[in-house]
């Protein structure tokens, strides 16, 4: 569980300190050390589609998460909106 919340805050600080880039991140833990996390970042569209910044395949980012036990991720979604590229991640652990 360390490992999870350790990681989406790194996410969360490459993601913030690079400037192009919006993030939220909301994560629920129980006092039995399960709980929820909800991670959604999105990036301008036309900046997005200059380079490879944001994973836009639903499999590719399963994948990234396959592995880590006692993590779930239960929900990707990638949405425009606009004139932004938007990735909404939810995971249970």
């Amino acid at each position: 569980m360390r490992n999870l919340i350790r990681g989406m805050v790194a996410i969360g600080l490459v993601l913030g300190l690079t400037g192009c880039l919006n993030y939220e991140e909301e994560i629920t833990l129980r006092a039995d050390g399960s709980g929820e996390g909800t991670l959604h970042y999105w990036v301008d569209s036309a900046l997005a589609s200059m380079g490879d910044i944001q994973p836009t395949d639903e499999e590719a980012i399963r994948r990234d998460f396959e592995g880590l036990e006692g993590v779930e991720l239960t929900e990707v979604k990638f949405r425009e909106e606009g004139g932004s590229r938007h990735v909404l991640l939810k995971v249970r652990f």
